[in-house]
């Protein structure tokens, strides 16, 4: 809805060469006596929602619930508005480095198709494929039928005179002779002008699931590990690494086109001056996350420095932002208490730690290993972490593995299958000997999703998350209970954070606006470049207050973050822009 216009050039927009026909897409290029007026009636029945039916609801159920509906109806309507603004203000693109970005993208994409073309292993069959299009081309005929000429009559007449037949014969056969071989059809100009495009389609299309079925799994014989969820075998990425050199370079070019995909996304968004304005649903999701809207997801952008860069502070302007550290593990710990995950995340954790290296250490067949490199998960220190992480890289990755795989409900085959595929062999009964002990490592949070589940039944199908919210959960993604409390409570605390910086500015004397307000666990405004350290200063109180909110007097595990200075997101997140 951004469109500069005259009403009269808007409503032209709208009907759409003349139609008054239109659907919902076209609504935003509708004048404002149109447009305007949907939007009042929108208005206004929202809010006879709000009046007549919620609020009569919320005043029947005991007053500890109305406090927190009304505490959480405000903190929600200060989300909003500040998502509102951060739409009509925008977040400026630099085109320049967007452009710099692609132009390196498109070669990336063009050296790995055609290292994966020209692969020795693969070359034959993409010929044997291209060659089978090909044949399957027909050609119509390309001349349309020339005239019949017939028997030629008698050259004279009975009374030997010359037929006037037999002259009209040549003149017709000079005629035919002199068209050669036929006028062409039009059927075969449009066939040869197809034929360009027929020959594209007829080469082997590196991003066809089928085809690549066809290649790795018919002709290269490669045993199938991984299926899709239709239960098919797998081309993607998690397959891909399974199939030597060319499912490498297959795996950089899906990577490649994955980014111009961005980039051609984040073009889409762009304005006349080179801002785009980020649209979310809130809440978009079962937790109170936002939800991605408007065909760009602001919340799932790639980690990529070049295409990162891109997205930048206003020339004279600069960002500040706090990404919270494992904020939902900070979550989890305070509101299960595990005492592994106090170790990592309580107040008397250590100041070095590494939870990958913290898990692993401590479990059969990879632990021995861990701690043989001087490494204590109890007393860890920077020097240990970084010599741990040099001389048993092999058995932190399979911590990890585990680590990520378990927290989301994996069990062992699946472990012992993304293992396999990242290249470490492990037996099925070792990856269960693994499974079994991280759940021994961390029994508490098993005792604390028992607990959860209990309240659940006692309440008939939801629970409170951290801050005293209500959250449901449907019986069949119960297995989700403790997700859907740590990632609402989490997402919640985000919120309070913000609000605080909503507040601490308006009375601070300068002006900062949100820029991307809500990506999970991280917020960043926009400020005058000398106002930037005023700023820092705001969210470093906010954080402050935050905490103080959420203990309320009580001895809580704190949440962290560090406020930053900075010009873009790669500097924001600490990539290399190549």
């Amino acid at each position: 809805g951004f469109r500069k216009g005259s009403a009269e050039e808007r409503l032209a927009d709208f009907r759409g060469g003349g139609s008054i026909r239109v659907d919902k897409s076209r609504m935003s290029l509708a004048p404002p006596n149109i447009l305007g007026y949907y939007c009042g009636l929108d208005a206004y029945s929202t809010y006879k929602l709000y009046t007549e039916v919620l609020l009569p609801a919320i005043h029947r159920l005991p007053a500890k619930f109305q406090e927190v509906f009304t505490w959480y109806h405000s903190l929600f309507i200060t989300n909003v508005e500040l998502l509102v603004q951060q739409q009509l203000r925008g977040v400026y693109v630099d085109v320049g480095q967007l452009s710099q970005f692609e132009t390196k993208t498109r070669i990336l994409i063009d050296d790995y198709s055609g290292q994966f073309r020209r692969h020795p292993e693969v070359a034959s069959f993409l010929l044997e494929w291209e060659q089978k299009k090909m044949a399957e081309i027909a050609e119509p005929t390309k001349y349309k039928k020339l005239p019949v000429l017939g028997e030629a009559p008698a050259e004279f007449t009975k009374a030997g005179k010359p037929s006037k037949s037999y002259a009209a014969w040549l003149e017709k056969k000079k005629k035919i002779e002199a068209l050669g071989p036929g006028e062409v059809s039009q059927v075969w100009l449009n066939w040869a002008a197809s034929l360009p495009e027929k020959q594209e389609k007829a080469k082997f299309n590196l991003h066809s699931g089928s085809q690549r079925s066809w290649l790795f799994y018919e002709k290269l014989n490669k045993p199938v590990k991984v299926f899709t969820k239709s239960d098919k075998p797998a081309t993607d990425k998690k397959a891909l690494p399974g199939f030597g050199e060319p499912g490498l370079s297959l795996s950089k070019l899906d990577k490649q086109t994955k980014l111009l995909g961005f980039v051609e996304a984040l073009r889409g968004q762009l304005d006349g001056d080179n801002l785009a304005h980020p649209r979310f649903n809130t809440p978009g999701t079962f937790t109170g996350r936002l939800g991605g809207s408007g065909g760009f997801n602001w919340q799932n952008l790639p980690k990529s420095g070049g295409f990162m860069k891109a997205i930048s502070a206003r020339p004279g302007m600069a960002w500040v932002s706090l990404d919270f550290a494992s904020l939902e593990n900070y979550v989890l710990c305070e509101l299960s208490r595990d005492p592994s995950l106090l170790k990592l995340y309580g107040p008397n954790a250590p100041e070095f730690q590494d939870a990958y290296l913290f898990n692993a250490s401590q479990l059969p067949i990879i632990g021995p290993k861990i701690r043989a490199t001087g490494y204590d998960p109890n007393a860890p220190t920077e020097e240990s972490i970084n010599r741990a992480k040099k001389e048993a890289k092999k058995e932190r990755d399979i911590g990890k593995v585990i680590t990520l795989s378990a927290n989301y409900g994996a069990g062992p085959g699946k472990i012992q299958q993304t293992l396999d595929l990242s290249g470490i062999k492990l037996s099925f009964n070792e990856a269960k000997q693994l499974h079994l002990a991280f759940w021994n490592l961390y029994a508490g949070i098993k005792e604390y999703r028992a607990w959860l589940e209990e309240e659940w039944e006692r309440r008939g199908g939801w629970v409170f998350n951290g801050v005293g919210r209500p959250i449901c959960v449907y019986v069949d993604v119960k297995k989700d209970l403790v997700n859907r409390v740590v990632q609402s409570t989490g997402h919640d605390c985000l919120m309070i954070f913000i609000s605080y910086i909503y507040e601490l500015v308006k009375s601070a004397g300068f002006v900062a606006y949100p820029v991307l307000l809500d990506t999970h666990d991280e917020t960043i405004w926009e400020c005058g470049e000398t106002d930037a350290p005023k700023l820092k200063l705001i969210f470093e109180e906010a954080l402050v207050l935050t905490n103080n909110f959420l203990a309320g007097g009580r001895d809580i595990i704190r949440l962290k973050g560090d406020a930053q200075i900075v010009y873009n997101l790669a500097e924001n997140k600490g990539l290399v822009v190549d």
